[in-house]
């Protein structure tokens, strides 16, 4: 193939300036970051020629200045992103259209999950506030704590547990006791004990959690005031920030539990990036059954007796499932006054999305989870706090909703159309994975979900 015809090439595997917008903002962010490390793109219809940037790291300077792929871009930045050139050491000047969508533009190259990392960050800052009793953290704090983590592998599981145990002396001479647990895959854990040996070195998308995780330490009204709590208290407490990580505790969404004296203080759910809210995997029928019937109140009994052991041939039960019922569904929803028109459909959804982000015991009684969603950009650290209740249904009121199948017919997405902005509510989607060798059916939040549930810390 030509250079010119590698240039003029776009396909589907090229980026799409367009979805900025819409979803997927950290490729702009992880290009920027590949192009700085190093100093080539890849282009074609399958990113098999790779090209000399002129001047890297200004281009990435360049780029991240242009959008800092935080959040999603605005349309005048979309337009800057059209019009933004990358030069070339032969003279060339690539659009960002041109360029193939790589897994470490796509994220899928790193060996750890940014979420995971999320997760670690989030305990161990909020175990040094407990542990400098209240007093204000920084990087130095956070690298001398994980520095004193006890790794262990967990039996008959992929997954590493950190282990931290301390006094604190408080100001007064009384003292507390911190317990911290950490659980999360082992590929996650084993970079994160490499990242902090060298910080300034790491991935910025890693420096950027990190940072954010202390700013939510020092700034998190709930977690301030358990320190206040301890702090007055004559007697010796117990505060435990606990990790369910990949333990599968049953009934929970939170990544971590903050507990003085056995006794909850908060439950958090840790966010970087994309927002997985739950999911229903496995061989069992019983989980999509309940996952369908929960957040669109479908009865896919009839179902049942074409589910097998085959997980590839149960990814055909599921897009039948979807095909005649949930898509059909959820394509009553159509941009106008659709909210009013199918009251019981969109409170149905409310619902689901309310049981698939908050911890539900078997009573059926509620406890709502916090939803920390941690900024990845180093230059920018901070978070928002979002919580999925009973407030989502009224936000929704006045919100023009679009219901649609994803392109492969193996899902659906509902998107709310504001100022003019298609943005997206949540996506519900079932695919195999290889690695697990099973079907898997999740359920995610997108923009318009995290706006309408941002709350004021």
């Amino acid at each position: 193939m030509r250079y010119k015809d590698l240039i003029t090439a776009i396909n589907e595997e090229a980026i799409n300036i367009k979805t900025f917008g819409e979803r997927n903002p950290h490729y702009w962010a992880n290009l920027a970051n590949n192009i700085q490390k190093t100093g080539v793109l890849p282009v074609g219809t399958n990113g098999e020629e790779k090209v000399q940037i002129l001047n890297p790291s200004n281009v990435a300077n360049q780029m991240r200045q242009l959008w800092d792929g935080a959040d999603l871009a605005t349309p005048d930045q979309i337009s800057a992103i059209r019009n933004f050139k990358i030069p070339t050491t032969d003279g060339k000047n690539i659009g960002i259209n041109n360029i193939y969508k790589s897994p470490e533009i796509k994220g899928k190259s790193e060996d750890y999950n940014v979420g995971d990392i999320g997760e670690i960050a989030l305990g161990v800052s909020s175990a040094a506030k407990f542990i400098n009793s209240g007093q204000e953290i920084g990087i130095e704090q956070f690298l001398n704590l994980s520095n004193q983590l006890k790794v262990t592998p967990i039996k008959g599981k992929s997954a590493l547990r950190a282990d931290l145990t301390q006094t604190v002396t408080h100001p007064t001479g009384k003292k507390d006791n911190v317990n911290l647990v950490v659980v999360v895959p082992a590929r996650s854990m084993k970079s994160f004990i490499n990242f902090i040996k060298n910080f300034q070195s790491s991935p910025p998308d890693v420096r950027g959690t990190i940072l954010s995780s202390i700013k939510y330490a020092n700034t998190h009204k709930v977690l301030l005031q358990g320190i206040e709590k301890t702090r007055n208290d004559t007697n010796v407490n117990q505060i435990d920030i606990v990790s369910q990580g990949t333990q599968d505790q049953k009934g929970t969404k939170a990544d971590l539990i903050m507990g003085i004296d056995g006794e909850r203080i908060n439950l958090i759910s840790a966010k970087a990036g994309a927002s997985q809210l739950g999911q229903a995997s496995g061989k069992e029928w019983s989980k999509p059954q309940l996952f369908f019937q929960t957040v669109f109140g479908i009865d896919v009994n009839q179902y049942k007796p074409l589910w097998t052991e085959d997980h590839q041939e149960n990814l055909k039960v599921l897009q039948k499932i979807y095909a005649e019922k949930v898509i059909p569904l959820v394509s009553k929803l159509v941009a106008g006054d659709n909210v009013q028109k199918e009251t019981a459909l969109v409170k149905q959804i409310v619902n689901g999305l309310i049981r698939y982000s908050n911890d539900i015991n078997d009573k059926g009684e509620s406890s709502i989870v916090d939803i920390v969603k941690l900024s990845t950009v180093p230059g920018s650290p901070g978070y928002k706090l979002m919580r999925i209740d009973s407030k989502l249904e009224a936000a929704l009121e006045n919100v023009n909703l679009i219901g649609e199948a994803t392109p492969n017919k193996l899902g659906v997405q509902v998107s709310g159309v504001v100022d003019g902005r298609k943005l997206l509510l949540f996506r519900a989607r079932s695919y195999y994975s290889p690695a697990g060798k099973l079907t898997r059916t999740i359920i995610e939040g997108g923009t318009l979900l995290d706006q309408l549930s941002v709350v004021t810390d």
